[in-house]
């Protein structure tokens, strides 16, 4: 008995998840949806929910990473600087992997790490932290090639914070 009706566009959350995004596809009992980086993932019906936008028309949140900027007698401006985490674990960019290639997770993985620089260019970000683990190297090694094509400063992230399977991105500004 299932008494949701969902419509392509729609916009949705994952139960028990923070993944939320809008409908692309229903076929049976499984739905796709599309978050706003543009993966897409399908999960079976009782497992979403429709989010109804006039609920949280009148609620304001301030991000934590956006924090208000100060002022000085001088009347300067001083923002903490941001730094963008990306957890490149397969786990957590695909909502199951089980029928994915090695090749197929990298590509995934390394669409990400465009995707993220290419975000945190446009928004001004100044540091960037790929969390891709230890392994054999081969995602680290493919990491570094790629941000070659950039502008950046890359060295091994903070040992004590993120252990050995970790980059820092440093990215210049024009």
């Amino acid at each position: 008995m299932n008494n949701k009706i969902f419509n392509i566009g729609d916009k949705i959350a994952v139960i028990d998840n923070t993944i939320t995004g809008f409908v692309v596809s229903i076929v049976g009992n499984k739905i796709e949806l599309e978050d706003a980086d543009g993966f897409v993932y399908s999960y079976k019906i009782n497992e979403v929910v429709l989010v109804k936008e006039d609920l949280y028309t009148n609620i304001s949140v301030k991000p934590k990473d956006k924090i208000a900027a100060k002022r000085t007698k001088n009347s300067v401006k001083i923002k903490k600087q941001q730094i963008l985490e990306v957890d490149l674990h397969i786990h957590q960019l695909t909502h199951s992997n089980r029928f994915m290639s090695n090749k197929a997770m990298l590509q995934k993985q390394l669409s990400v790490v465009k995707l993220k620089m290419n975000y945190a260019i446009k928004n001004k970000i100044q540091k960037v932290i790929f969390i891709h683990g230890i392994g054999q190297g081969v995602l680290k090694n493919e990491i570094l090639h790629l941000l070659k094509k950039y502008t950046v400063e890359v060295n091994d992230a903070s040992y004590k914070k993120y252990g050995k399977g970790a980059t820092e991105v440093r990215i210049f500004s024009n």
